[in-house]
């Protein structure tokens, strides 16, 4: 029986990878493409037995009917304003926290950092009586800013843990010699910090665009306006629309909700990931 040569062996290797990873990926793909062929399935046929992966007559009926006889367009909107919102925000104070937590000197800053990032640990089922009060008395419910501030708060623990990080990587001295030729504190962080983690920026972006867009229960706590209602929350409305569970409804707009996350990954995929790697090794 011949030998196999150092090449083969690692060809051969690398081929039972490509098949594992295809069956994985096809694995991970299915219940997308299950919710794809649902959403384009006729109303009358989407109980049928035995099921149909591939529809006898595809329709875009669901896609018609949700886009022009519902509110979703407006719903979609809507987490477009929260969601964008909440990304400017958290890299705003969370930027500016990390610097500081950073560069800061100040007694307990470990301590602090700790307890803060810690909080991430912390369901956030449990938080949702206490913040509905907040709000509440802030007369601040069913608005927009409710769920701004709630989802940025939410985030910071993992903006500022992420950018901190970044920080901590880049040399003291580039801060020094910036001081020295007259910089405030300020424009160190503005000219120097921020340019320099801009893939920290990037990853962090990405994470509390994905965390303030696929939020559900504080959507659904805090708007009681169905035009003021956010995108999952929204779907979740079609349980039970017209008497019935509308399943090629609620595919189709799975499906539309998934599209504002697919183009931000495929813009920024590079930075987050990174951002991500470089953050690991220099925190």
């Amino acid at each position: 029986m011949p030998t196999l040569t150092r090449r083969q062996r690692l060809a051969s290797a690398h081929g039972l990878l490509y098949v594992a990873l295809t069956v994985i990926s096809l694995v991970a793909l299915f219940p997308l493409l299950w919710t794809l062929m649902t959403s384009i399935t006729p109303r009358d046929q989407i109980y049928q037995w035995p099921p149909s992966l591939i529809p006898n007559q595809p329709t875009a009926e669901a896609y018609t009917a949700v886009l022009q006889k519902t509110q979703l367009p407006r719903n979609f909107l809507n987490s477009i304003i929260v969601a964008g919102s909440t990304v400017a925000l958290s890299l705003l104070v969370g930027s500016m926290a990390a610097f500081r937590f950073a560069r800061g000197r100040f007694p307990g800053k470990d301590l602090i950092l700790f307890l803060f990032v810690a909080t991430i640990m912390i369901p956030g089922l449990s938080n949702i009586i206490p913040l509905y009060i907040i709000m509440r008395r802030l007369s601040l419910l069913n608005t927009y800013t409710a769920l701004v501030l709630v989802y940025t708060a939410g985030n910071m623990p993992l903006v500022v843990w992420l950018l901190r990080g970044f920080i901590d990587g880049l040399p003291i001295e580039l801060d020094e010699s910036a001081v020295i030729d007259g910089a405030t504190t300020f424009q160190v962080f503005r000219h120097i910090i921020l340019p320099l983690i801009a893939p920290g920026l990037a990853a962090a972006a990405v994470l509390t665009f994905v965390n303030a867009w696929n939020e559900f229960l504080v959507a659904l706590t805090f708007i009681q306006s169905a035009s003021k209602r956010t995108l999952q929350p929204a779907i979740q409305q079609f349980v039970g629309y017209y008497e019935q569970t509308e399943w090629t409804y609620i595919a189709a707009a799975t499906l539309i909700a998934c599209v504002p996350v697919v183009i931000v990954f495929l813009f920024l995929q590079r930075a987050l990931i990174a951002g991500l790697t470089a953050g690991s090794v220099k925190g």
